[in-house]
């Protein structure tokens, strides 16, 4: 049976069913880093780097070799091939792709499937598959490591979680699901504030509900928030929605 490592939350490691112990913060960012990429050596110096946030003690090597150890141990415990699973290749370490899962190559993997799912006809299945891959998600990705390298590659994935989030929305609004996206994109937006194409949505969303007001004020509201925290005016593709609205003069940034 294979090892699963899920990223898209609270870390955690199971194998065959049964919890992997993982230990401390050291040996937790390292498991982390290496399941961020599996099949991928990742090299001894990045992994002290992320174990320790660029200030290794003189012995983190050896402190290194005795996390590599420990996690073997648990993983042996549990009746796999540590050393298949988990190993040794010059400069550093990986884990194995062909023994060892992760919710993140799977979320990857539905994401992929459903953006070549670009015909109209194929909408439903769009979105069936955009919600299996947001169901993996638990949380932050990784969020309870708190080495500043892996704190850096969580906000990318969720980022990535907060596009597909946008492309479901997008699928949901084609379908005639207005409700459902809207609401979607409402949270979205409070928790990221700033993602443009969530907002263009918000007022997608808005317009096919024939509410050009909301749809309007929710222009003004982005428009400010980007100037205040960033000093720039909406992108193109907010302009000319709310161009096409009717928002001219001071309203709307050429």
């Amino acid at each position: 049976m294979t090892i699963v490592v899920d990223l898209l939350g609270p870390l955690r490691m199971t194998a065959g069913g049964s919890e992997v112990r993982l230990g401390g913060p050291g040996r937790r960012t390292v498991v982390a880093l290496l399941a961020l990429q599996p099949g991928a050596v990742v090299s001894v110096d990045r992994l002290v780097d992320a174990v320790w946030d660029d200030h290794p003690p003189v012995t983190a090597v050896t402190k290194l070799q005795g996390h590599i150890c420990g996690l073997r141990r648990e993983i042996s415990r549990l009746g796999y091939d540590a050393a298949a699973v988990l190993q040794t290749t010059s400069p550093g370490y990986l884990l194995s792709d062909r023994l060892v899962s992760t919710d993140l190559t799977e979320f990857e993997r539905l994401s992929r499937v459903a953006a070549q799912s670009s015909d109209a006809r194929d909408t439903g299945q769009r979105v069936a598959l955009l919600e299996q891959a947001l169901g993996l998600w638990r949380g932050t990705a990784c969020s309870d490591v708190r080495s500043t390298r892996i704190v850096a590659a969580a906000a990318t994935l969720d980022d990535r979680r907060a596009r597909v989030q946008e492309s479901l929305a997008e699928a949901r609004l084609h379908l005639g699901d207005v409700d459902t996206a809207l609401d979607e994109m409402h949270r979205l937006v409070l928790e990221q504030p700033l993602r443009e194409r969530a907002w263009e949505m918000v007022m997608r969303c808005h317009i096919a509900r024939r509410d050009t007001a909301a749809a309007l004020a929710a222009y003004h509201q982005v428009s400010q928030l980007l100037a205040t925290e960033l000093g720039v005016p909406p992108g193109r593709q907010l302009r000319t929605l709310a161009a096409d609205l009717g928002a001219v003069g001071a309203l709307v940034t050429r």
